[in-house]
């Protein structure tokens, strides 16, 4: 999967080269430096949908919250391609940087200040990681990983297998489970409560 990518705001020093007049969209000094056509309406939509008192925020915290919304967005694509192995073997996401000051699909502005998703990528694309997918009415829980061989000697790896702690009604099960190199593998389904919202199930938090 290749070149897919969610915009946000750069940092408060990029938006001033753009211009230091207060944001506007109608404003032609930042719809100068917007790309896309729908940009500015997609990710006002964007946060709205995840979080609905965006409308209410300044210009400065609502520039932040695009990157948070930014952030969570690609790490759940990033997410879905990993556990999707072997159909989806890998990642490209859109973009590292900018070449001017912009409002972008960008990790680093121009200024190369770190956007949030910058700061989460390498959690993203840890050689070993827990993840948890909302699909349909459950929550699916997946353990992925991408180590082949042994930093130090270079030898391939086993199997890696871990002793994992499942919360039930009662009791507390133990499962044994065999993951192969370069694989992602289901752990648990859990039903979502009819009551709960999505994006509320997805911060949803399993201990191992």
């Amino acid at each position: 999967m290749s070149e897919f990518g969610v915009q946000s705001f750069p940092s408060d020093e990029v938006m001033l080269m753009i211009s230091k007049q207060p944001f506007s969209e109608s404003d032609s000094s930042f719809m100068n430096h917007q790309r896309h056509p729908r940009g500015f309406r997609l990710m006002r939509d964007y946060a709205k949908r995840w979080y609905p008192f965006a409308s209410e925020l300044d210009n400065r915290k609502f520039a932040y919250l695009t990157q948070a919304v930014q952030a969570e967005g690609m790490l759940n694509a990033i997410n879905h391609h990993r556990v999707s192995q072997p159909y989806c073997m890998g990642t490209l996401f859109w973009q590292l940087n900018d070449v001017w000051p912009s409002f972008s699909w960008s990790a680093l502005d121009y200024a190369q200040n770190e956007k949030l998703l910058f700061k989460l990528l390498p959690e993203a694309y840890a050689p070993q990681t827990v993840t948890a997918i909302i699909n349909r009415d459950s929550l699916e829980v997946y353990w992925i990983s991408d180590k082949v061989c042994d930093r130090d000697s270079a030898k391939l790896l086993p199997p890696f297998t871990c002793v994992i702690a499942l919360p039930t009604d009662s009791l507390i099960k133990t499962l044994l489970i065999a993951l192969p190199v370069i694989s992602s593998i289901w752990i648990r389904g859990t039903p979502l409560a009819i009551n709960v919202a999505p994006v509320r199930a997805k911060r949803a938090m399993y201990i191992f």
